[in-house]
């Protein structure tokens, strides 16, 4: 995924990168250079969901590849979104 992509979903949701570098047990020096790759692969991206602690589809909705490629994905994220959010707003989840 592109490194732009992972740096404005984390933006969006109030994550700064200090804290993500911390959370990976790296230096914000080597995170940064993580995202100077035009691609981050899968594993980074996956181990940035797992500290982050957003779901992997918040990232992948903001991929424009994605929806390229599966037209049913926006249908389904709207699915996801809206379970999150009722979760969000009976205290399930933080």
């Amino acid at each position: 995924m592109k490194a732009n992509i992972i740096r404005n979903v984390l933006k969006l949701h109030n994550k700064s990168l200090a804290d993500i570098a911390r959370d990976l047990k790296i230096s914000p020096q080597h995170l940064n250079n993580i995202f100077t790759s035009n691609d981050v692969k899968m594993g980074t991206l996956l181990k940035i969901v797992k500290v982050s602690k957003i779901p992997l589809v918040f990232f992948l909705d903001a991929c424009d590849d994605v929806h390229d490629s599966d037209d049913t994905f926006k249908e389904v994220f709207e699915m996801y979104e809206n379970w999150h959010k009722a979760k969000l707003t009976i205290g399930i989840i933080k």
